[in-house]
């Protein structure tokens, strides 16, 4: 972002920023109007690249304060095993969700779906830092392979199933329990 956008008020970037999220986390970066935005943001497009010199730029800027909103909020993952550490992960990432959707939608597109080149761009990064994070438990308990792959599967296909069918944080809890304890018998 340029130095313009700092020196806006916190409302204005805090404007540009929520829809911003909203029309990436929809359409992804591809799809993504910039004049939509603008629109939205009730802004001319000459005022708009006072503040960014593209819509790439903007993306990442996006990416990056919502990457830093989510390491922000991370658990420290100190259980006395790996199931400890993963029920303290997989609750932290409901609730994220609950808090945040359009962040959560965003990374998710870009993560499982990414369309364009702009957007493998930044799936890079965020599956450098997102793996950094899992694989550190994994490395702290010593797992193998091929059960922290049966591990991360089963964790994504049960956040699939609950987060965005908008189960109850005790239902989705109970269901991640009986998850876990399969996972204790691999």
């Amino acid at each position: 972002m340029k130095k313009a956008f700092y020196n806006i008020s916190e409302e204005k970037q805090n404007k540009i920023i929520k829809i911003s999220i909203e029309e990436f986390s929809k359409n992804g970066y591809k799809n993504t109007s910039l004049n939509t935005i603008i629109k939205k943001v009730d802004i001319s497009k000459g005022g708009m690249y006072k503040y960014i010199d593209s819509k790439f730029e903007l993306f990442e800027y996006i990416i990056n304060i919502s990457t830093k909103k989510i390491l922000k909020n991370m658990p420290s993952f100190k259980g006395n095993n790996i199931y400890d550490d993963l029920i303290t992960y997989a609750i932290w990432e409901y609730d994220f969700y609950k808090e945040n959707p359009k962040i959560y939608s965003l990374f998710e597109k870009i993560i499982l779906y990414p369309s364009c080149k702009e957007e493998k761009i930044i799936h890079e990064n965020i599956i450098k830092t997102s793996n950094t994070y899992f694989f550190d438990i994994i490395k702290k308990y010593n797992i193998s392979t091929e059960k922290s792959n049966i591990i991360f599967w089963t964790l994504k296909g049960l956040n699939e199933l609950y987060i965005k069918n908008i189960i109850e944080k005790e239902s989705y809890i109970s269901q991640l329990m009986k998850y876990i304890n399969i996972l204790k018998k691999i």
